[in-house]
């Protein structure tokens, strides 16, 4: 089977091995990880859930996104294997929702061969005992890869009955809550997410919503810089493409191509500061419509789902508000 996800082989062996149940050579260890946390990845919760909590973050539209991926697989890749070798799945339960639920249990406790050679596939793999350490930015271990075994080594001193901390890589809280189902307090990789739509309506408003160039004008940028969000960093620094964007919607007609050039040449150095002023000023409008959308309230005990998405969203708004006062 050749697909170009490198995650649905092992998703086919878990739909296999976790219909064998205790007949499965897996069985003690896939018994003992959880189809999910106490809160989850976002995912697993309610579309009420989602809608309400996660309104502005960004991290709604990802899940969205992942959604309709993992339908489409399951239609068009996974459910056809399975009606092709029905021996290898007799008596196990297959469906969209135990194939999503599994989806989650890859995302949050799988971990992925980062091969620097580009002509090496990626091989994604659940791996025992490894995946019960927790992330944290001040990690104090980190997974090696090797070709036949993987490394956890210890990269500074762990203070005795301290817990042992991994990291799954630099991510933002955005990442961390769409992929793990939590967030990390004073998390110095945070980032604030800007949705392309939210790009597109302070175009349209700026613009007028009956002017017909303004939608081809957003949709050569689209096709241009292809993004589907962008990222405004802890210190309030917009991404390159973030940047580009705004650039080419604010150029006047004839000299887009140009400008076109310009912010697709690699030497050039896409910053805030490269944004002129009128420029600048969209890029405000943008700024504060975002900040608009991220919620305020506070949140109270058992509510650790909301108390999760504030902290997100609080994290989130520092990263606007340094863009917006820049």
């Amino acid at each position: 089977m050749r697909t170009g996800n490198s995650w649905i082989p092992l998703l086919l062996a878990l739909l296999a091995e976790t219909g064998k149940k205790s007949l499965s050579f897996w069985w003690p260890y896939l018994s003992l990880v959880p189809s999910e946390t106490a809160v989850g990845p976002p995912h697993l919760w309610s579309p009420e859930e989602r809608s309400q909590l996660l309104q502005g973050t960004g991290v709604g539209e990802r899940v969205q996104r992942d959604l309709a991926n993992m339908e489409r697989d399951y239609h068009s890749i996974v459910l056809p294997f399975i009606q092709r070798h029905p021996l290898l799945y007799q008596g196990s339960e297959h469906s969209l929702q135990m194939y999503r639920d599994l989806v989650c249990l890859v995302m949050s406790y799988s971990f992925t061969d980062s091969a620097e050679d580009d002509d090496v596939s990626r091989q994604t793999m659940m791996v025992p005992f490894v995946d019960l350490l927790n992330h944290h930015s001040q990690h104090h271990a980190e997974l090696r890869f090797h070709s036949s075994y993987l490394q956890l080594v210890a990269i500074r001193d762990i203070p005795q009955g301290s817990e042992v901390m991994n990291t799954y890589g630099p991510l933002s809280n955005a990442s961390l809550l769409h992929a793990y189902g939590f967030t990390e307090e004073g998390n110095p990789h945070d980032v604030a997410l800007i949705q392309s739509t939210t790009l597109r309506k302070a175009y349209s408003s700026l613009r007028g919503s009956h002017d017909m160039s303004c939608d081809q004008r957003w949709e050569r940028v689209r096709e241009d810089v292809s993004e589907d969000e962008f990222e405004v960093d802890i210190s309030g620094s917009p991404e390159p493409s973030l940047v580009a964007a705004v650039k080419l919607l604010m150029v006047e007609e004839e000299e887009y191509d140009s400008m076109c050039h310009y912010v697709m040449d690699e030497k050039v150095d896409l910053k805030l500061k490269s944004l002129s002023k009128v420029e600048r000023k969209f890029l405000l409008r943008v700024c504060r419509a975002c900040l608009a959308d991220l919620s305020n309230e506070t949140c109270g005990e058992g509510e650790d789902k909301k108390c999760l998405v504030l902290q997100l969203s609080s994290s989130q708004r520092l990263s606007l508000e340094k863009l917006e006062k820049a």
